[in-house]
């Protein structure tokens, strides 16, 4: 992958404006052409995009991960494999996890991450997330970020067993938003193959659904 010179982020000046729509990269991530691994919860091809968009080189990009549970202990696993793909590009990676309200807030790995430029955060595979992870997650960034610097949340909606449909981007927003974080952007990463969408793969034994999810979401919320 041959990197280009993002010009979407403003590192510089006080007001804290929004930046033009020539500046926004496109809501549409291609991802190549097969499925993509629904239990990874840190997409080596969409943690590389998101470098490249939200990030220079040199700058420090946080992999911030949620309290442990069996899906979070993934994450921290696959947050390790992240930083590969981070420091392949010139940035300074770094791991932090919020633990449990009854343990440590926090622990972090390589460089203390205290003004990034990029945070990284995933709530894949897709799970019921409660609202106050959420908060503490948005919040933590918020105090990360450097000015200018952007949070990237990785999610997937999925379906209750009801068949409702649970998508937690408007939670994120909405934490954004209390975390005085502005709403910059919400980008589907797709894979695409021919010109067209490629349906995930659904396992044998199960009854393949009427509309399958095949893009994860990432949600963009930027500190001016």
């Amino acid at each position: 992958m041959t990197e280009h010179t993002p010009t979407r982020r403003r590192r510089t000046g006080t007001s804290g404006t929004r930046p033009s729509r020539a500046e926004v990269p496109s809501t549409i991530w291609a991802t190549g052409p097969d499925p993509l691994n629904h239990r990874d919860p840190w997409p080596t091809v969409i943690v590389t995009r998101a470098v490249i968009e939200f990030s220079r080189p040199g700058d420090q990009v946080l992999v911030l991960t949620p309290p442990t549970s069996t899906a979070g202990r993934r994450r921290i696993s696959g947050a390790r494999d992240a930083l590969t793909p981070i420091e392949g590009l010139a940035r300074s990676g770094a791991i932090e996890h919020l633990g449990d309200r009854r343990g440590p807030s926090r622990t972090c790995t390589q460089r203390e991450a205290d003004e990034a430029g990029l945070v990284l955060a995933s709530l894949l595979p897709p799970e019921d997330v409660a609202v106050s992870v959420v908060d503490r997650i948005v919040t933590r960034a918020a105090a990360r970020l450097a000015a200018g610097g952007v949070l990237a949340v990785f999610t997937r909606a999925s379906r209750s067993r009801d068949g409702v449909l649970l998508d937690p981007t408007g939670v994120i927003v909405a934490a954004g938003q209390a975390a005085d974080l502005l709403f910059l952007q919400h980008i589907a990463a797709v894979p695409i193959a021919d010109g067209a969408i490629v349906a995930p793969r659904v396992d044998a034994s199960q009854r393949a659904p009427l509309h399958g999810i095949a893009h994860t979401d990432v949600t963009v919320l930027l500190r001016p």
